[in-house]
């Protein structure tokens, strides 16, 4: 099997990674490369191999690898664009992609996006471990608070129109390039497309995507089936819960108070404060992108500083310093850190380990 000859590496790099995303917090780029000469030393190796061994090679092999890999470096970025994690985890999530032969991926493959495998191994064992704990750390009081505040009208009814929508345009490009997205690769290409739309058309999205529902009324005679009904409902319901009731839910557990005189660089801020009427305010950041739906009035405050995932720079901490006493408040609130890379290598080993993605084995063997 393919995936002996890169173990090695695989092991080695998410090990060292690992442990000094731990220690330092920082990904070196120097694991990055050597992953990379790495695993295109290894191919030429097995290329060599099998030509003289009289092996067909089978160039169709190597145009999905690339191109998977390609799309793995788009996805990595996409993400870190979003602020959802660095660009340090980027790399080595494109570090990761390159060293998984095709092979591996038995159940899950899609050709060019079976990559996405790794994400979903990676995030969802940590969104289940993160759900139950705050499940069990949170008062039935906070529970029914949040869960009303998470069905809003405005809000879930904006939802909906976002997956109508976006699931028309994920059908679409499936047809388009002949691809049999999975429930799971739908949903990561459901939030990769969101990702990108909210920073290139930003407070005109919903607009946009109001006209694609619309036009998905007139235009798709398989969206009022009950099958397809039952499949938009569960979705609209399960990303309601997931994406409002969670994460509202756990803001206060997921972010910790700092007094402004011991802010650092690179700390990520759970709150932006902006200047209103001379007057410092500060409001909560809920999250990074999906499903903003950012209004011109919201964007047209002065805020101090920038959110991203690369946190506060120098600048940012000195002038809030320096406004200390003028800003009416003492502390901010911050993001507590996550050493992500821990996390991805567990992704990778369930990869290898169920031979792909994960929940679809368990489905096909135990249900």
């Amino acid at each position: 099997m393919l995936i002996y000859w890169f173990l090695p590496m695989i092991l080695f790099l998410g090990i060292v990674t690992s442990y000094q995303d731990i220690k330092i917090g920082k990904i070196r780029n120097k694991w990055i490369l050597w992953a990379v000469y790495y695993s295109v030393l290894v191919n030429i190796i097995i290329t060599i191999f099998y030509f003289l061994n009289g092996t067909e090679i089978r160039s169709a092999y190597f145009i999905e690898l690339g191109l998977t890999v390609l799309l793995s470096l788009t996805m990595g970025v996409i993400i870190w664009l979003a602020g959802l994690w660095t660009a340090g985890d980027a790399k080595l999530f494109f570090a990761f992609s390159i060293l998984l032969p095709l092979e591996i991926y038995k159940y899950g493959h899609i050709p060019f996006l079976s990559s996405a495998n790794i994400l979903i191994n990676t995030f969802t064992p940590i969104f289940i471990f993160l759900a139950f704990s705050l499940l069990f750390k949170t008062s039935l009081k906070q529970k029914i608070f949040h869960l009303k505040k998470s069905f809003e009208p405005k809000q879930i009814f904006q939802l909906f129109v976002f997956l109508f929508a976006f699931f028309w345009v994920i059908e679409l490009v499936g047809k388009i390039f002949n691809l049999s997205l999975n429930y799971f690769s739908s949903i990561i290409f459901l939030l990769l497309l969101i990702i990108l739309l909210e920073r290139a058309l930003k407070s005109k999205l919903f607009s946009v995507v109001l006209i694609i529902a619309i036009s998905r009324i007139f235009f798709d005679a398989s969206s009022y089936t009950p099958e397809h009904l039952k499949f938009l409902f569960f979705i609209w319901m399960s990303f309601i819960l997931l994406r409002f009731f969670f994460l509202y839910l756990g803001f206060n557990f997921l972010t910790k108070q700092v007094d402004i005189n011991l802010l650092k660089s690179e700390m990520v801020p759970a709150e932006r404060i902006y200047v209103e009427n001379k007057n410092y305010k500060k409001e909560s950041i809920m999250h990074f992108g999906f499903f903003s739906r950012t209004s011109e009035k919201t964007k047209k405050k002065n805020y101090l500083f920038d959110v991203t995932a690369k946190g506060l720079t120098k600048m940012d901490v000195q002038k809030l310093k320096k406004l200390e006493k003028k800003l009416g408040f003492e502390h901010l609130r911050i993001h507590q850190t996550l050493s992500f890379a821990p996390f991805m290598f567990a992704g990778v080993l369930l990869t290898i380990l169920f031979q792909g993605n994960l929940f679809i084995y368990l489905t096909l063997f135990f249900v």
